[in-house]
């Protein structure tokens, strides 16, 4: 977190009492950087700011890298680093620190302020132009020959889905351009059957027929085909999303009340036009509409 500058190396440590040797996660912070994400402490303690080359061998576990080395007490317990043997002083929770398409990882945490990769900085709500501009000068004053480069973390961490983002707009696009054509489409065929239908509508009437005779009429052939079409089509929908969506480690999954919700607004929608279309052809006198014909 940011993460994009964790690597993975292997370590050797013990592993429910055998020596492993294996690939995992790791990073390297300085004293402060678990305060200042406020990532709290499930055992043990934080680094010390003291530089000695006693705090230098420190590390930090996450909970899962714990569990899976089958640590009842992970304080104190040994990780090989090449030549240098650290030992571990806390464990704290689990943490995202790459793309929600990926499980959360069991990571290490060095103590190394030497080699900072870059500076987070919290800024108080309405204080980022004041701040960045300080930053900006001490930079130039600190290191004239580097540019001064910086980014927001949030937006950092909405760039990992940019083509989650991308594909929502198209996908909300394409939706639109669908549910127009199908009004379209909805509205000309109902306009179409009403008019060739216009005389047995004139008869039903003459006979006594009201407008709720008139609307269920033609209400009931159109939810047949609106049910018939739901059903082929939310199998489809939902193997679709529910493919889309297992591509993240952490997900929702798809429910039956979305497939109901769109369902009756699909029923809202041509209910809504045949109430239209019925009213506008019992306005007309039906015996006019029977001379004419």
């Amino acid at each position: 977190m940011p993460g994009e500058y964790t690597e993975v190396d292997v370590f050797e440590y013990e592993e429910n009492g055998i020596r492993v040797k294996k690939a995992v996660d790791n990073i390297g912070v300085d004293a402060d950087y678990l305060d200042l994400l406020q990532i709290p402490f499930i055992k043990g303690e934080d680094f010390h700011s003291v530089k000695d080359s006693v705090s230098n061998t420190d590390v930090i576990v996450t909970s899962s890298f714990a569990n899976r080395a089958g640590w009842d007490q992970p304080l104190g317990e040994k990780i090989v680093n090449a030549d240098e043997t650290d030992q571990v002083i806390g464990v704290v929770p689990d943490f995202h620190f790459s793309s929600l398409h990926n499980p959360i990882a069991p990571l290490i945490i060095f103590n190394e302020p030497e080699n900072p990769a870059y500076m987070l900085v919290k800024v108080e709500e309405g204080k980022s132009s004041e701040v960045l501009n300080r930053l900006r000068t001490e930079w130039k004053n600190a290191f004239p020959e580097f540019p001064f480069y910086y980014y927001f973390l949030d937006q950092n961490l909405l760039q990992q889905y940019q083509d989650e983002g991308n594909l929502l707009k198209l996908l909300l696009s394409l939706s639109l351009l669908i549910v127009i054509i199908s009004c379209i489409g909805l509205i000309t065929y109902t306009s179409f059957i009403m008019r060739i239908t216009s005389l047995e509508i004139a008869i039903r009437r003459v006979l006594g027929a009201s407008f709720r005779n008139v609307f269920n009429r033609f209400n009931r052939q159109f939810i047949i085909i609106l049910l018939i079409a739901f059903l082929t089509a939310s199998p489809v929908v939902w193997i679709l999303l529910s493919k889309w969506l297992n591509q993240f480690s952490y997900h929702v999954y798809p429910n039956v009340t979305d497939l109901l919700v769109a369902l009756s607004a699909i029923v809202l929608v041509v209910t809504s036009v045949i109430l239209y279309y019925a009213w506008r052809s019992i306005s007309v006198n039906p015996a006019k509409i029977i001379r004419e014909k």
